[in-house]
């Protein structure tokens, strides 16, 4: 998703330099943009891998078609990829909801929570 963004505003020709862990997934960079980037390893070391290639198409990037949603009680969660609870509720936030007294007074702070669930319900 968002490699697909970036590579739709960068210049044909560009050069593009992909890093990191390989239990992060950077080897599957290589598949995921080969029609746009070919990329070959260039350097390994301490189990990460840097990968190089140049820009010889440009994707075309429509984030209205990576939107996925969920509805939870009477709330419509929406979200993009690499957002955690993309696909529902996890456990843990289901467990913590269950404790709350509603309907709750006062504030909630929700930062950096995935889909904001927790502030939405």
């Amino acid at each position: 998703f968002q490699l697909t963004n970036l590579l739709s505003l960068l210049p044909l020709g560009c050069d593009v330099f992909v890093v990191g862990e390989n239990r992060s997934g950077v080897r599957s960079a290589e598949p995921m943009l080969a029609a746009w980037c070919p990329l070959a390893k260039i350097d390994s070391a301490q189990r990460c891998g840097l990968y190089h290639g140049e820009l010889v198409q440009q994707p075309r990037f429509n984030a209205g078609a990576f939107w996925q949603s969920y509805s939870l009680e009477d709330v419509v969660i929406k979200t993009l990829p690499g957002v955690f609870s993309r696909d529902g509720m996890d456990n843990g936030s289901q467990l913590l909801l269950s404790t709350f007294d509603r309907p709750l007074q006062g504030h909630v702070a929700d930062i950096g929570c995935g889909g904001g669930v927790l502030s939405a319900v």
